[in-house]
């Protein structure tokens, strides 16, 4: 099995109504839920670890992973509502507002012992779930579960505007980088976290704290990788 751990969420993006007035539509998304559902859409047997509310919006998402075959089983759901993210593209990128204060995402914690890591063949963590100190703590912790048998992927797939204290967040962002494998970040991720440094040099170092493969996607210019 592959797992992905981290955010599931409701988008809602830019659209136009019948007057051709700006609109909304919610959409199931999640940096994290959306790798479990291409997961299994290819055919991998994949489950998805992280806070998924029984509110509206929970089933939703629910509904969403159940119609793509990811395994909910090791889901955590509860009555916290969902985390809500408004969508406006600017220049070509998505800019996003969230509502996260109490939801389930974000007061998701990980249950020791819940997962057969041995028949785990993948983890895959990131985005927004690792801006908060509790949402951290429990993937690190996941994390020191997993290392023994699993291949970790790890994308920060950064929301400077969830960010309160950068140079904590580049801290934490390193850290995550050095538990894994595969690290996967987008042109935008890697100018935030990393500025002006040549792309080169920064995957030369992270290949040697241990990585196996370092990518970098942008966007229309397509990617680019490293291994070791």
């Amino acid at each position: 099995m592959l797992i992905a751990c981290g955010d599931a969420l409701i988008d809602f993006v830019p659209t136009r109504n019948a007057d051709g007035r700006e609109a909304v539509m919610p959409a199931v998304g999640g940096s994290c839920l959306n790798v479990a559902i291409g997961m299994a859409r290819l055919g991998a047997p994949t489950g998805f670890v992280g806070g998924i509310s029984t509110d509206l919006f929970g089933r939703m998402i629910a509904d969403h992973a159940a119609a793509s075959h990811v395994d909910l089983n090791l889901a955590t759901r509860s009555d916290l509502q969902t985390t809500l993210a408004f969508v406006r593209i600017v220049a070509g990128e998505s800019h996003y507002a969230f509502y996260d204060a109490e939801t389930a995402t974000r007061n998701w914690t990980y249950r020791r012992g819940s997962i057969p890591f041995d028949t785990v063949e993948a983890l895959h963590v990131g985005s927004t779930t690792l801006v908060n100190d509790q949402g951290a703590a429990e993937t690190k912790a996941l994390i020191v579960d997993a290392r023994a048998s699993s291949t970790i992927s790890f994308d920060p797939n950064c929301r400077p505007n969830l960010v309160k204290d950068k140079p904590a967040y580049l801290a934490r962002m390193a850290e995550f980088a050095g538990s894994a494998d595969l690290i996967k970040m987008s042109d935008v991720d890697f100018a935030y976290l990393f500025g002006d440094e040549r792309y080169e040099q920064r995957a030369s170092a992270l290949l040697g704290q241990g990585a196996s493969l370092v990518v970098v996607t942008r966007g229309n210019n397509g990617a680019i990788a490293w291994h070791a």
